[in-house]
């Protein structure tokens, strides 16, 4: 999550609970800059942006 948070100024020394409660447009913001930017991959017949690939990532652990 720090990786998907890292390139949002806005998120600069915000809590992760927070961030999670008050401020979901921080992660949807990154997620379509990630298509403007073209950092996208596929997966199968699906194309994920990175915000989405490592937000999978992270739930997968838990």
């Amino acid at each position: 999550m720090e990786r998907i948070l890292a390139t949002v100024p806005e998120a600069q020394g915000i809590s992760l609970a927070e961030i999670l409660r008050h401020k979901p447009r921080l992660v949807m913001a990154r997620h379509r800059q990630d298509f403007i930017e073209e950092r996208v991959m596929r997966v199968e017949d699906w194309v994920l942006s990175a915000t989405e690939a490592r937000l999978c990532e992270f739930c997968a652990l838990f």
